[in-house]
């Protein structure tokens, strides 16, 4: 990815969040699983999926994947591990989840906004990040993944030009 006039060179990985029903209803918080691969390596960018994108998770659990109808009304939240100044916890709080769908599909309902959510390069405390459902939602399926498509660096790259170019994008070294 070339980003304001130098590489940076980012790896991609898809994981996914299980979402549980309960009485015919999603669960108001579904929690990620330990991802053991991205424990220390900095999270610069995340992309969902919906239904109209592929109908079933690639991973193992080949879960159906969470309906469009159904992505506006989930949100994520994602905490932080934190070393020195940096503070552990909620760092993003309830951010639509349709807003981090990244596929252009003409057949598709639902919204795109055509570029990753990009952040502030930080290591995630994926045990205490979720999908959330602010209020439970009726749904016939008992378990639907939202799979993510995870944007780092590894652990020995430096984040700091792309931390440089996050904070002021018109920033050209």
């Amino acid at each position: 990815m070339l980003q304001d006039n130098f590489l940076i060179q980012p790896q991609q990985l898809l994981i996914e969040c299980v979402i549980n029903a309960q009485s015919g209803n999603t669960t108001t918080l579904n929690p990620f699983q330990e991802q053991d691969f991205l424990i220390n390596r900095p999270i610069i960018g995340l992309q969902c999926f919906c239904a109209d994108d592929m109908a079933n998770s690639p991973l193992a659990t080949y879960l159906p994947v969470i309906p469009a109808s159904l992505l506006p009304y989930a949100f994520l939240n994602i905490s932080r591990s934190g070393t020195g100044p940096i503070k552990a916890g909620v760092w993003y709080k309830n951010i639509p989840l349709v807003s981090l769908r990244h596929s252009l599909n003409f057949t598709s309902t639902a919204s795109s906004n055509l570029d990753m959510f990009r952040c502030d390069p930080m290591v995630m405390q994926w045990r205490d990040s979720n999908v959330a459902f602010p209020s439970p939602t009726a749904q016939a399926l008992a378990q639907y993944s939202v799979p993510i498509l995870v944007t780092y660096l590894l652990e020995q790259q430096d984040p700091v030009p792309y931390r440089q170019a996050f904070i002021n994008p018109h920033h050209h070294r």
